[in-house]
Order: structure tokens, then sequence, then C-alpha cells
């Protein structure tokens, strides 16, 4: 027998467990590879940038969590201001940073978060990068907490939470009434009061007290009807009242009508 011959009678059944071995191997690969594709793969995201008086919370959360990615830890930084802060998990697939309040997010509309959230994916240790474009949302409060009337002395206590100066000013309209049958102690109409107050910035509790006392004009006017209230009785105050921040660039004033329930 010739080497050719030999050569084809050894190549011939290679050739042949070669092909088995791939038609075998394209059988079983989908149930040992896992195949992945950007929509079911697990990313995070920063969602919000919330600027109060104690400081700035960014929010990042784990989207699309389809492999099982269980957040611990990681950071953020804020790329307009440099702030680095760590990041705390929340009900497994939420996380807040708080940091420092810097004066530059007063006229900031957006900022950019980069950051990476630490975790396991099935098991494994794993982290995840981001990057995200978000609003700043600046959150001030004025709450009228409180409303003493006696000896004809209006006393109004507010919470103020800000993260500029602000002026509580200019009410108008004011009335007091009991809630049930609607009987004013005090209204008035068209009298602007001149008591005011500025708050700094941070977090404050301040009070107006306002003098009241019969007035009466063509077109404005203050009725006193009582000056002391009934004890157990229900009573409503209408304050419309004016309120001013000071941002670095612009004052922006805010009209604003409060309604406040209380008892005497």
């Amino acid at each position: 027998m010739s080497a050719f011959k030999i050569f084809l009678l050894i190549s011939i059944p290679l050739i042949s467990l070669s092909l088995i071995l791939i038609y075998g191997t394209a059988l079983i690969a989908p149930s040992i590879v896992r195949i992945s594709t950007p929509q079911s793969m697990p990313y995070a995201q920063a969602s919000n940038v919330i600027v109060n008086a104690s400081g700035v919370y960014v929010i990042v959360s784990v989207v699309n969590n389809g492999f099982n990615f269980t957040p611990t830890s990681g950071w953020v930084l804020i790329a307009n201001t440099g702030e680095l802060g760590n990041l705390t998990i929340i009900n497994g697939t939420l996380a807040v940073s708080r940091m420092g309040l810097e004066p530059g997010y007063v006229v900031m509309s957006s900022a950019g978060v980069r950051g990476v959230v630490k975790g396991y994916l099935d098991g494994a240790p794993a982290e995840i990068a981001f990057f995200s474009i978000v609003p700043i949302h600046v959150a001030n409060t004025v709450a009228l907490s409180s409303v003493n009337y006696s000896n004809c002395v209006l006393v109004l206590i507010f919470n103020v939470s800000s993260i500029v100066p602000v002026r509580l000013w200019g009410i108008v309209n004011m009335s007091l009434y009991t809630v049930v049958g609607h009987e004013y102690v005090l209204n008035t109409m068209n009298v602007v009061f001149n008591e005011s107050v500025y708050v700094p910035a941070g977090d404050h509790t301040v009070n107006i007290t306002i003098p009241i006392m019969p007035f009466y004009d063509v077109d404005r006017f203050i009725y006193v009807y009582d000056c002391n209230l009934k004890g157990d009785v229900a009573y409503a105050l209408y304050l419309p009242i004016s309120i001013t921040y000071y941002y670095p660039t612009v004052n922006q004033t805010v009209n604003t009508v409060i309604f406040k329930s209380f008892t005497g």
C-alpha cells in the first residue's frame, strides 16, 4: 500500500471526528455561554440632586437589575464643584450621598455627576461606573408653625429653611376667623403691614409681631372684633405674604398665601 493511501485512511477518520466535535459544540453552546445585551445589563445613573439648608443629596439608582446585581457601597463626584461623597444603600437599590453645601449651588441649574456603585453580580464582586447630567432641585421652605393672638397683638412663628437669606414681608389682606360659623376676630383689606423679618441662610425659627389697631379709610380698613381668642375654639388665619430670596445675582420675590388652622 502506498504512503498516499495510508495518509487518506488516517485523515478521513480524524476529519469525521472533528466534524462531530464541532457539531456537538454548536448544540451545547447555548447552555454554557450566556449572551448579554446592553438592555439586560444592570447600569447605574444619578437621578436627582437635591439642595437644601442641611446639605446636598445625590440620589443614584441601579436600573434594570437583570443580572442580580446587589449594590453595597460606592462614591459620587459632582463635576461642577469637585465635591466627593460616599454612597449609602437604601432598600438594596437606591444610593444617597450627602455632601456639604457650597455657594455655587444657588446659581446652578444642573450638574454633572459621575461615580461608581460597588456590589456583587451573581455573587462575584463587581463595580458599575456611571456619568449623568441631572437637574438641581433647590428646596427652600417657609412654614407658619404657630399663631398667637392676645391683647390685640398677633404673633406669627415661622420655620424657615433656605440655602440663601430670606425676608418675610408684605403681609396684606389678612384675616382671622373661627372655623365654625366664620366669625371674624379681625379682618383687613388693602392695608400692608410694615412688620417684616430677615432670615439668614440655614434653618431658623423666627417670629413677626404685629400690633392690631382699628383703622378705617375709603378703600382700606382694619376691623377688630375681638382682642383675644377663646379656648377650645378652632380658628383659621388667612395670610397673604411676600417672601424674597436673596440669591447672589438676583433677588426672587414670591407672593403666596398661607392658611393656618389652630385652636385658641
